[in-house]
């Protein structure tokens, strides 16, 4: 299936159900096409040599491997990709999925970047391949997203902007190579570094990718052989969208130990739990990942407070600024506290 001419943006496949096609080619030259029609098999590459966007809307049955080559501009395909075969990404240009796809081989990007542009576009329990210096890109909101492997090269990456990942493994336990991509990823806390990234936390200070194994019992109904990725507040120890005393706690009980995990407490990938990650933690305490402030028990405060005032951290705990916070202030809890960044005054 070649097609060149100018732009045809409306259906123009009028192909049996089912024809067997050796590929699908737009021409140099050729004009922006938005394919739509009957659902076709496909037994060869999808190759975009033009420089313009053009858009697969019709079902694709993959009888073989397929290479997706946005080699001159970018491919979107919008329509349902099945078939017991691996697609890779080549091409130094975007390709986008966001079909309800099926395909059960690999996923595979070798080249260039491949969005994930709808929930279920990445098919259930894939195993993905990030190679080179390629980008996998999990576009806004597009929610849960679930693998049974993830490799990514040294100079590549893996955007989950503001998404959440399940990892279902079997045999070893692949949380030490999860944990080194979220560290190179984390960048000093700017989010932009190779491995586990996100651009939606570079450009929102008191957000970053958490993780945790359910081998570690933190996260409700994680369970063990499932390693969990989210964007998430810093502080969120157990991954529940809330910084609260419960991560306080997590926190506290691995203060001054070398731990593994976000979920333990490490919140700035040093393999320590120190007044570093608690400082993390209270500039975003009764904080909800969706922006609204919860209420917290007074009994939070004054164990923080405490806590804070018997460990020399107390510099580190920034002044209140809302109203509800106020009100407790006299307690007692709260009136020795300097004022902090204030980059998150109206959470705490």
């Amino acid at each position: 299936m070649v097609f060149a001419g100018t732009t045809q943006l409306t259906s123009n496949n009028d192909s049996t159900a089912g024809t067997e096609y050796g590929g699908i080619t737009f021409n140099s030259g050729s004009g922006a096409f938005i394919v739509g029609g009957n659902a076709i098999s496909l037994a060869g590459d999808v190759i975009n040599n033009s420089t313009n966007l053009q858009t697969i809307n019709l079902a694709l049955a993959l009888q073989t491997n397929t290479n997706f080559n946005a080699a001159s501009g970018n491919l979107t395909v919008g329509g349902n990709i099945s078939g017991a075969f691996a697609i890779t990404k080549i091409g130094s240009h975007t390709l986008t999925l966001s079909g309800a796809n099926t395909y059960t081989g690999t996923t595979t990007i070798s080249a260039g970047t491949l969005v994930i542009g709808a929930n279920g576009a990445l098919p259930p329990n894939s195993s993905v391949a990030i190679n080179g210096t390629s980008t996998m890109q999990l576009a806004s909101n597009t929610g849960l997203a679930t693998l049974s492997s993830l490799s990514i090269a040294g100079g590549a990456m893996l955007d989950i902007t503001n998404n959440h990942l399940i990892i279902n493994y079997t045999g070893t336990d692949p949380i030490a190579a999860i944990a080194a991509y979220l560290r190179t990823g984390y960048a000093g806390g700017a989010w932009t570094g190779p491995g586990i990234n996100s651009s939606v936390a570079a450009a929102n200070p008191g957000f970053g990718v958490g993780y945790a194994d359910g081998a570690d019992g933190v996260v409700a109904g994680l369970l063990p052989g499932q390693i969990e990725v989210a964007y998430t507040l810093d502080g969120d120890a157990n991954l529940d969208g809330v910084v609260n005393g419960d991560d306080f706690t997590i926190l506290t009980s691995n203060l001054g130990k070398e731990v593994n995990g976000w979920d333990q407490g490490d919140f700035n990938y040093d393999g320590l739990v120190t007044g570093d990650d608690f400082t993390v933690l209270v500039q975003n305490l009764g904080r909800a990942a969706n922006g609204a402030d919860i209420a917290l028990p007074a009994a939070d405060y004054a164990a923080i407070d405490a806590f804070a005032e018997a460990n020399g951290l107390m510099a580190d705990v920034p002044e209140p600024a809302t109203i509800s916070l106020l009100a407790i202030a006299g307690l007692g809890l709260l009136g020795r506290r300097r004022s902090g960044s204030g980059r998150h005054a109206a959470a705490l």
